[in-house]
């Protein structure tokens, strides 16, 4: 498609010989794909980690776990204190509870961006 071709078929005015049909299957096709990458890749960032809860501090809004493997961040199994995204996620919450997490890297900072008690 040459260029004057590609600038009627961005006005809307498509070729002539039917080549801007294809050419926006195309270009919808690749926008579908770099949307499911992206979800894809989301849902890889959001991995739930098994952990217990240690300690909940709600006045500076952090929560200690002794957790495992964080393989996303590269982090070995051990207890750490992590801010929450919500602080109201920790009134779900209390020392010796078993818990599903996700962290994520907000500010510089990990962080709790989802806190579920495993039964």
């Amino acid at each position: 498609m040459s260029a004057s071709e590609l600038a009627r078929t961005l006005k809307g005015q498509g070729a002539p010989d039917g080549r801007s049909r294809n050419f926006m299957n195309r270009i919808l096709a690749t926008a579908v794909s770099a949307t499911l990458a992206f979800a894809a890749a989301a849902a890889v960032a959001q991995a739930a980690i098994d952990g217990e809860v240690k300690k909940v501090d709600k006045p500076a809004a952090r929560i200690t776990l002794k957790h495992a493997e964080v393989k996303q961040f590269d982090m070995p199994p051990m207890t750490g204190a992590y801010k929450v995204a919500d602080p109201g996620m920790l009134d779900r919450v209390q020392p010796g509870d078993h818990v599903r997490f996700s962290l994520e890297r907000l500010n510089n900072q990990y962080t709790i961006t989802r806190i579920d008690v495993q039964k």
